[in-house]
């Protein structure tokens, strides 16, 4: 009887976390070093949550296009920089007018090739200058406005309509996911603040490598994968296998849709949607890797792309990573071979080029015209944590998350 009793005894931690993103597992490496125990709940089979890296076919996948921006506060405190090797950007970008291929440097960090964009046909000089007075203003921190949507603010500031399209909307759609910039310019301003002040990196093993430095270098919690939590309360969280577990704190570190399932709150969830292509292709010096690309002309599915590594073992094969953010180009059914078509356009001949894999990502990021400020305690001893718990970002998901343990912690 006593055995039977014991395999039936519900085990209890002290912090229950659901989701192993991002934000839940650096609250997970947080509690743990203050010493609470930690369960943490996953339902994919993987950590990482938005974050993830595949392998196939000896090349490395990002799912998505992910880059980290130095500049990022909580990336500076949260990671060990010199345990990760990074790629950095070219600090600027090409664009693609409809008939060639236009360099735009960031003229603070390459102030001589910055000169040929009076020449060539990106915008105005008008435009430029109202780029060094965004510089200006971000750099002396003074306030900008906080109400409108970003297309709005740029009209009102009086960005040329050729600069808008050619420049602004494409390199802001790839930070948004959305193309018609109605995201809050909130965001705007945090993220034009940090690739000013800092560099565009890419992990050399994968953006998953951020997510995995995090969970080995916790000290020791429990972690389950391929469990779905049902129905959570102040101090018990039931999986919908029916295994149920106690908890004197829960903390929600999954996306919006799920806190909102878990918490029975009807609020209308939009995300922003990308599809994300990959290619190989034969390596040689025509394609600079680590440059961004964008579409200037305003025609075709692709939004921007970037030649990188991604061979696993051959110096010789290169990856193509393509953003496709118009929702009037998600549900064609040869995307990729629509995309393949407006590469040969740009580019002619790729020498050796060949389709990998398409990833469809309906919930890339929230969808942000407004930026809502939530409450991280939610009840009680419930929490919630997130990129958006505030402006969608790497950022936010390290800065709640700590701010939650911390607040556990201050309790305990």
């Amino acid at each position: 009887i006593e055995i039977l009793m014991s395999n039936l005894e519900i085990q209890k931690y002290d912090v229950i976390i659901i989701g192993a993103g991002i934000s839940g597992l650096n609250c997970a490496n947080k509690l743990t070093k203050g010493g609470l125990t930690v369960l943490v709940i996953e339902k994919s089979d993987s950590i990482g949550g938005r974050i993830k890296t595949d392998f196939i076919d000896g090349f490395q996948l990002n799912r998505g296009f992910h880059v980290l921006l130095t500049a990022y506060p909580e990336v500076k405190s949260t990671f060990i920089w010199e345990d990760l090797s990074f790629k950095k950007f070219f600090s600027g970008c090409l664009i693609w007018t409809g008939s060639s291929m236009v360099e735009l440097a960031d003229p603070l960090k390459h102030p001589i090739r910055a000169i040929r964009h009076l020449v060539r046909p990106i915008g105005n000089f008008k435009d430029y200058l109202l780029l060094v007075y965004l510089w200006f203003i971000f750099k002396v921190r003074l306030q900008t406005r906080k109400d409108i949507s970003t297309n709005d603010y740029f009209k009102k500031l009086g960005f040329s309509d050729l600069f808008i399209t050619r420049f602004l909307r494409p390199f802001f759609s790839g930070v948004f996911l959305e193309h018609r910039l109605e995201t809050s310019v909130e965001k705007f301003n945090e993220t034009f603040k940090s690739f000013l002040n800092g560099d565009v990196v890419l992990p050399k093993q994968g953006i998953v490598s951020l997510a995995n430095q995090l969970f080995e270098n916790s000290p020791d919690y429990t972690l389950m994968l391929n469990s779905e939590v049902n129905k959570i309360s102040e101090d018990e969280v039931q999986l919908r296998s029916g295994e149920l577990f106690k908890a004197n704190y829960v903390v929600v570190a999954s996306g919006l849709k799920s806190r909102n399932r878990l918490l029975a709150l009807d609020e209308q969830i939009m995300c922003n949607r990308v599809v994300n292509l990959y290619f190989s292709y034969n390596k040689n010096n025509k394609f600079p890797e680590y440059k961004l690309v964008l579409n200037g002309s305003n025609s075709g599915p692709i939004n921007n792309l970037v030649f990188m590594e991604g061979a696993l073992s051959n110096n010789e094969k290169g990856l193509i990573s393509i953003s496709v953010i118009d929702p009037q180009y998600f549900e064609l059914e040869n995307i990729e071979e629509v995309v393949l078509n407006q590469l040969i356009q740009w580019y002619g001949d790729i020498s050796g080029i060949n389709f990998l894999i398409k990833y469809d990502i309906q919930d890339a990021v929230p969808y942000q015209s407004k930026i809502e400020q939530y409450n991280l305690r939610l009840v009680n001893n419930i929490y919630c944590c997130g990129d958006y718990c505030g402006v969608a970002s790497l950022n936010t998901s390290l800065k709640t998350s700590r701010m939650v343990a911390e607040a556990i912690l201050s309790e305990n």
